[in-house]
């Protein structure tokens, strides 16, 4: 089984310009966490898996790559042709590169961690995702502005106009062996982006991208009634348990920090502690590149 890391480093422009933030938070409370986590992923997923490649831009090259030196097998700087998109579309990325693969690949975010490999149910899954979210207010907030004001709605998505009960997926893992799939589902995500780019600036972007990416996913899953595989069970709207640093190797063996968790100064200095007791020649490098002000 293949991993995969993608970074579209567009929106952290915006996070610089709204912010006035230096570039690369990510997210998080302080940069460093963000480089830490991504060394963190990489070098993780490397201790288990033999090919865990990156999909990311020029800039995204320069920092993990040239900056960083992370040891991905292969680099596809094939992003910056997503730079004409609006920088609130932090998963078009993903999209693009979900619809890249054709070999059975799980896709992971960077701010999430393995202590152990992901069993044969996950690597031979037709299809898997991080967790079911089942009725997370963003989906029917994003969808009455959708039925609103978008031109083309994807069937499955029509049908849920009148729902209460919204489930959906978490994608901070993605993928399958079903990758033929996969790709005609980043079709019609692009569809629904692109037949709707003007308007756009009538809806909350950034929610948007929950419903193209998760929301999308589940019910075309569902529509054409293919098997989808969850790897965590009973995640609740706050993710709680996902990002216990203190559990690491003796129960934890995967942690995702999503969202505000990142935020959390504490969590990122379980992070930092971890990639210094770990990867202690990592660390000091990008101590030493902050200190230097080089990236």
């Amino acid at each position: 089984m293949k991993i995969i890391h993608s970074l579209w480093t567009k929106p952290l422009f915006k996070e610089q310009q709204i912010n006035d933030f230096d570039r690369f938070m990510g997210g998080w409370s302080e940069k460093k966490y963000n480089y830490m986590s991504w060394t963190l992923s990489c070098l993780q997923f490397k201790t288990f898996y033999d090919e865990v490649e990156l999909y990311t831009d020029e800039y995204g090259k320069e920092i993990l790559i040239d900056q960083l030196d992370l040891p991905y097998t292969k680099v596809h700087i094939v992003l910056d042709t997503l730079n004409n998109y609006d920088f609130d579309l932090w998963a078009i990325g993903k999209i693009y590169t979900y619809s890249k693969q054709k070999e059975p690949f799980l896709h992971v975010d960077g701010d999430a961690f393995i202590w152990e490999k992901f069993d044969e149910e996950i690597e031979n899954a037709d299809l898997v995702v991080q967790n079911k979210e089942i009725n997370f207010p963003y989906y029917k907030k994003s969808l009455n502005e959708i039925f609103s004001e978008f031109s083309y709605i994807p069937s499955c998505i029509k049908k849920l106009k009148n729902e209460t009960d919204f489930h959906s997926i978490n994608a901070g893992i993605f993928g399958g062996n079903d990758t033929e799939f996969i790709r005609e589902y980043t079709k019609e995500a692009f569809k629904f982006i692109d037949k709707n780019i003007n308007k756009l600036n009538q809806i909350n972007i950034g929610i948007f991208n929950t419903v193209f990416e998760q929301l999308l996913f589940y019910n075309i899953v569902k529509q054409e009634k293919k098997k989808l595989i969850f790897f965590k069970k009973n995640v609740n709207e706050k993710f709680e348990g996902l990002a216990e640093f203190n559990d690491v190797k003796k129960y934890t063996k995967y942690i995702h920090v999503v969202g505000d968790y990142k935020k959390n100064k504490e969590i990122g200095q379980k992070l930092e502690r971890r990639l210094l007791i770990s990867y202690p020649e990592y660390y000091f490098k990008i101590i030493e590149l902050l200190k230097k002000n080089q990236i």
